[in-house]
């Protein structure tokens, strides 16, 4: 019987300009390896580069993949199996009625989003 091992599930994460929709950076984490890109072309190849056949993400489906789908880093991404950790913490957490990324690294001084900070949260989530 095989089992799915989680450690082989590349994480990533988008930061997109609000009105745009372009990607500000992307945020992707294998195992001890992260990546943090203004690049779609660095970020396929991070990708190709560690093929395990699963990306996992916090709103992938909806959000992420959404907007990676006009870009050619589509063209790699598509190939994985996707792993949504907001479904899963819908069905898994029901008692919380907030399923945000808990992102403890910000504060009143530090603000701003860090995909790759937001993939290893995205992890330790799904590995609970």
């Amino acid at each position: 019987m095989n089992f799915f091992d989680s450690s082989e599930i590349i994480y990533c994460d988008t930061e997109v300009d609000e009105k745009t929709k372009k990607i500000n950076e992307i945020g992707l984490v294998y195992k001890d390896r992260n990546l943090q890109t203004t690049s779609v072309d660095k970020a396929s190849s991070f990708l190709i580069r560690h093929s395990s056949g699963f990306i996992g993400g916090h709103n992938f489906i909806d959000f992420d993949m959404e907007i990676i789908k006009s870009t050619s880093f589509y063209l790699v991404a598509k190939k994985y199996h996707i792993i949504d950790t907001l479904p899963l913490s819908l069905l898994l957490l029901n008692e919380k009625t907030l399923h945000k990324l808990p992102k403890n690294y910000k504060d009143e001084d530090n603000f701003k989003n860090n995909p790759v900070k937001d993939s290893e949260l995205t992890r330790d989530l799904f590995e609970k």
